[in-house]
């Protein structure tokens, strides 16, 4: 099992395959531990998600005392992780047990480096790249369902004149390897007011991440948002 590769999408990637192929196993309930869960996953939503899979036997725990019973444990790779050395050997892990790196970010950002101890531990990839074993993209687009009704036509001069803000950026990697912030710099230089959100703003403007009121407010009010990649 452990040499097995698989691309599959974030949805089904709870199939009969990535497991052990037994009846008895896709009957009973299969763990997904994450070791070092983000806060930024919802693991409430994460369940919920697993709940519309075909094999709805699967749950997500972040919970480590169970680490032994789980039948995939994620590992998130980040400037934080992962661990210095794996939580148990080579020789004492159960070989069964799926390991799966997990990345979001790209890895020149985070400069990511294993210690010899992580030599060939992990079994699949997860990461925004197409061709990883699991695809986790940021988002999808989906085309617009033709029953629904067609969207009333807006005033956009009338909406960009009521915008009282020119430009808004949220923002807490700062000095990151697209130079993103040095860009920004040159654009204030030639007298363009930017209004920074975040960590590599002046300290005086914060917004929280998960406020979606708050962050619509200033969105709506902004007639620009910069967007940059923090790497190329």
């Amino acid at each position: 099992m452990r040499s097995q590769r698989m691309n599959v999408s974030l949805t089904p990637i709870y199939d009969n395959n990535i497991f052990s192929e037994s009846a008895s196993m896709l009957r009973s309930e299969l763990l997904i531990l994450w070791y070092n869960k983000p806060s930024w996953i919802n693991e409430l939503l994460v369940n919920k998600t697993l709940g519309t899979c075909p094999y709805n036997n699967c749950f997500s725990t972040n919970n480590k005392a169970l680490f032994n019973q789980s039948a995939a444990v994620i590992y998130l790779i980040s400037s934080h992780g992962p661990p210095k050395v794996p939580p148990v050997s080579a020789v004492h892990r159960n070989k069964e047990q799926a390991w799966i790196f997990f990345n979001l970010e790209p890895q020149t950002l985070y400069g990511i480096n294993f210690g010899p101890e992580w030599a060939y531990a992990m079994n699949w990839s997860m990461m925004y790249h197409r061709d990883a074993d699991i695809f986790y993209p940021y988002g999808t687009i989906e085309p617009r369902d033709n029953s629904s009704s067609i969207p009333d036509k807006k005033n956009y001069s009338s909406i960009f004149e009521g915008k009282t803000v020119l430009i808004s950026w949220f923002v807490s990697h700062c000095h990151v390897q697209s130079r993103r912030d040095l860009y920004v710099e040159q654009m204030k230089k030639y007298g363009l007011q930017i209004d920074i959100y975040g960590s590599c703003g002046d300290g005086k403007r914060s917004l929280p991440k998960n406020d979606h009121q708050a962050i619509n407010k200033v969105l709506n009010q902004s007639k620009f948002y910069l967007a940059f990649e923090n790497s190329i």
